[in-house]
């Protein structure tokens, strides 16, 4: 195995054991846009900057770091890449990820289903179809992530 498959089915196991993806809708706002936003997003929430830094340098997106309420628990650090960066990063990691795989497929699908516009050439909203498209696929990794928990969401 080269050195580049071995470092993707290392990562692939850390994301699959602390990672995220999932789809997150931003209701639509009066006057604004007539329809919701939909936006993918992956992350990954872990105290080890270091092991988020290889993501960072090796796939892009950024690292938040959050402090916790307890003053004795460590700093916790976020890496977050969202919509067609994702595209990318799950393509490379697609092949070695195994609890995660069900959720990137249904992120592989939305995105390729979503057109890149930049914000000049987006449309005040989405037609029924897409909007359709967008809200299965919403549901659908919610569902998946919500599985084996009570009230708790993965993603923002």
């Amino acid at each position: 195995m080269s050195l580049k498959r071995h470092m993707l089915s290392y990562l692939a196991g850390v994301f699959d054991g602390e990672g995220s993806i999932c789809i997150i809708r931003i209701s639509p706002k009066k006057g604004k846009r007539p329809t919701p936003t939909y936006r993918g997003v992956v992350e990954i929430a872990m105290t080890e900057r270091l092991i988020l830094q290889l993501f960072q340098n090796i796939f892009g997106g950024d690292i938040y770091q959050h402090k916790p309420r307890n003053p004795q628990n460590k700093l916790v650090y976020l890496w977050r890449i969202r919509d067609f960066r994702c595209i990318a990063f799950l393509n490379d990691l697609m092949p070695f990820l195994i609890l995660k795989h069900p959720q990137a497929e249904v992120m592989m699908h939305f995105l390729k289903n979503k057109p890149q516009r930049g914000r000049k050439g987006q449309r005040k909203g989405l037609e029924e179809t897409e909007l359709a498209l967008r809200e299965v696929d919403y549901i659908m990794t919610r569902s998946m992530n919500m599985k084996g928990k009570k009230e708790e969401t993965p993603c923002p």
